[in-house]
């Protein structure tokens, strides 16, 4: 069976890209390891996740890094806050697959990879104001009565 190609697909590696901006992304999944099954690890040794991004309004996808360095402590905190998980205390448990379907706000600037290709590159995360469900407030604790502490205890009907 024969088949003709109407067009030719791009091979070139190029790709669209976002202009320098603000952005709305949903996550679409966050990775720990790569394909191969391998835990995805910098060469100074920092651990990182990719996390697969999608542009609200053009659909576009790219992948925004969150590494696990000390000396990046702030950009982790802002991307958690960012997405509704904001941390308390100094230590928190990351669960990358709680970021899946959240949202944040990231200024976007086009840099230069290693190869030379030009590529989008998140450099900071906010809140969507209202975008992200509330945390709940937690309920308040019921004052445990003790018996004859109110008066009540003329009442009771036995």
């Amino acid at each position: 069976m024969k088949f003709t190609f109407n067009e030719t697909p791009n091979d070139s590696g190029s790709f669209e890209l976002l202009e320098p901006g603000h952005y709305s992304f949903t996550i679409l999944g966050s990775f720990t390891e790569n394909k191969e099954g391998k835990p995805y690890i910098k060469h100074d040794g920092t651990k990182f996740i990719r996390v697969s991004c999608c542009e609200k309004d053009s659909g576009l996808r790219i992948n925004h890094f969150v590494f696990l360095d000390p000396g990046q402590s702030k950009k982790v905190f802002f991307f958690l806050k960012a997405i509704g998980l904001e941390p308390e205390g100094k230590e928190v448990d990351i669960n990358p697959e709680e970021w899946v379907g959240k949202m944040f706000r990231g200024n976007v600037v086009k840099k230069e990879d290693k190869t030379g290709e030009m590529r989008n590159n998140i450099i900071s995360c906010n809140p969507i104001p209202g975008e992200q469900p509330e945390p709940k407030d937690p309920e308040p604790e019921q004052k445990k009565k003790t018996w004859g502490d109110d008066g009540d205890d003329e009442d009771v009907p036995f």
